[in-house]
């Protein structure tokens, strides 16, 4: 929940002309940051340079400290971990994995998600580069949905992310 947060308070921020202030914000992205990875890139790319350096400060001061406070062992274990995370089967079964894994014959299904999930995450950034001029909630809408298909692993509860999505979407008044 304090993802969502920090990504609606970089909404927020952004829609009071704070842009810088709303990188800051993504900051509660170093939590979970397969919850909305793509939203950086996606500053980026609609041209919100300043919201996009804030953010890359946030992370980046927060990435550091992190990692002196780990040292290399613990990065090592973190990645590990994180390995493990992504092959466990309850933490896959909300990822397009086990669809990849059905379909895909052969020696390699997992090669051929990461492909998939690849693609998925350039299509919603170029979707964001394309909307980029209809409001800022463009830049999340497509950054949020196509980074939680993207996602290597998720649980039920990051599924959460999907109703910020919807309210984002909401906010832009489509037809009924």
């Amino acid at each position: 929940i304090f993802v969502a947060l920090g990504v609606a308070a970089c909404y927020a921020l952004l829609r009071a002309e704070r842009p810088f202030w709303a990188g800051i914000a993504l900051g509660a992205l170093a939590l979970k940051p397969q919850l909305a990875f793509l939203v950086p890139a996606a500053l980026l790319l609609s041209g919100r340079t300043r919201a996009f350096w804030g953010s890359v400060l946030a992370l980046g001061l927060l990435a550091a400290a992190s990692g002196i406070a780990l040292g290399p062992a613990g990065i090592a274990a973190y990645e590990a971990r994180l390995s493990f995370a992504a092959g466990v089967p309850v933490n896959r079964e909300l990822t397009i994995a086990p669809l990849v894994g059905s379909l895909a014959s052969g020696a390699a299904p997992l090669a051929l998600t990461r492909v998939i999930q690849a693609a998925i995450a350039l299509w919603s950034l170029l979707l964001t580069y394309r909307l980029r001029r209809r409001g800022p909630e463009w830049i999340f809408v497509p950054a949020l949905i196509g980074g939680l298909l993207a996602s290597p692993y998720l649980h039920l509860d990051d599924l959460a992310m999907l109703g910020l999505a919807a309210w984002l979407y909401l906010r832009t008044s489509p037809p009924a």
